[in-house]
């Protein structure tokens, strides 16, 4: 597969997503940190990354629309979790 095939089949995405989850794992395993704390924090760069996916795959627009739409309340949510906001 080439690189233009990698990155318009959302391959490169699904790379990333699993990296996110691999990096969530270890801090919830090794660090101890609390499951829902690595979740919360994970969660919007998730949905934008899958997102990405959905839109090189030439998914639907709602698809890609819902996906960054749930990102900015998860963002807040986590933005207020962490007494920044």
């Amino acid at each position: 597969m080439t690189w233009p095939e990698v990155l318009t089949a959302g391959r490169l995405a699904d790379l990333v997503l699993g990296v996110m989850a691999l990096e969530a794992l270890l801090l919830i395993g090794f660090l101890k940190r609390p499951a829902g704390d690595v979740l919360i924090a994970i969660a919007p760069g998730a949905a934008l990354v899958l997102a990405l996916r959905f839109a090189l795959d030439g998914a639907p627009v709602w698809a890609v629309a819902a996906c960054i739409a749930i990102a900015g309340p998860l963002h807040a949510w986590d933005m207020r979790r962490r007494g920044l906001m």
